[in-house]
């Protein structure tokens, strides 16, 4: 049961296509793309390889309105976005203001429990940047996978 979560996000989340351009597969970025188009209804057409062009557009494409990140197609991706933020800023609370309040609860003196978050939140920091290096070498799919079955509590 708790291996159902990191196979639905190998299976569901498509690779970067700038991750797999980074790695010279133009044809795998294409076909991650054109998955992508066709996930959000085909209102684009399909991308072939020859669209590519040869190094980096310099011209800068206007960004839709705000209101189509509730459109279908993109609702399902705003609402993972939103569920991960709201994810993250329970996790953020839990650290910042229940484990000190915890830790003076159970007699610990308030500088340890305000150390102890000052360390967990500087250990973040590093954490980050391991997590960004990694999506670049073994790219994204890959990373959330690891990330979600590392995550998994071992049997006591």
């Amino acid at each position: 049961m708790l291996f159902i979560a990191p196979v639905l996000v190998y299976f569901l989340i498509p690779e970067s296509p700038r991750w797999l351009l980074r790695r010279g597969r133009p044809q795998a970025a294409v076909d991650a793309v054109n998955e992508i188009i066709r996930r959000c209804g085909s209102r684009v057409a399909p991308l072939a390889v020859t669209d590519l062009g040869s190094g980096p557009a310099t011209a800068r494409d206007e960004l839709p309105p705000f209101i189509a990140l509730f459109r279908p197609g993109q609702l399902r991706w705003t609402a993972v976005g939103i569920l991960c933020g709201l994810c993250g800023g329970t996790a953020y609370y839990l650290i910042a203001i229940l484990l000190p309040e915890a830790l003076v609860d159970q007699g610990a003196a308030v500088t340890l429990s305000v150390g102890l978050s000052s360390l967990v939140f500087a250990a973040s920091i590093p954490g980050k940047l391991f997590n960004g290096y990694i999506m670049e070498i073994i790219g994204r799919r890959w990373t959330i996978t690891g990330a979600f079955v590392l995550s998994i509590p071992a049997p006591s």
